[in-house]
């Protein structure tokens, strides 16, 4: 589908089924760090342990929105290249 698409990560050139990899890499990152936060964090006095899950998933959701704009971008660069 968008194989030749490049997409700037940190100043990083991937390409698209790299970058897509990477992404659902960290997301699955994130659940897996929200679940054991949401298990074992409960009796924690860290605040950040004891409230992972919710701080991981707005972090999750702001990963998914970072994709979409520079997935967005990379395909409006592509259109105007060619």
């Amino acid at each position: 589908m968008n194989d030749d698409l490049v997409i700037k990560y940190f100043g990083i050139k991937l390409r698209y089924p790299s970058y897509i990899k990477l992404q659902i890499s960290c997301v699955i990152f994130l659940i897996i760090l929200a679940i054991a936060s949401l298990l074992f964090g409960g009796e924690s006095s860290d605040y950040a342990i004891r409230n992972g899950w919710w701080i991981c998933l707005l972090l999750i959701l702001a990963e998914i929105a970072e994709s979409m704009w520079a997935i967005n971008k990379a395909k409006k660069e592509k259109a105007t290249n060619t």
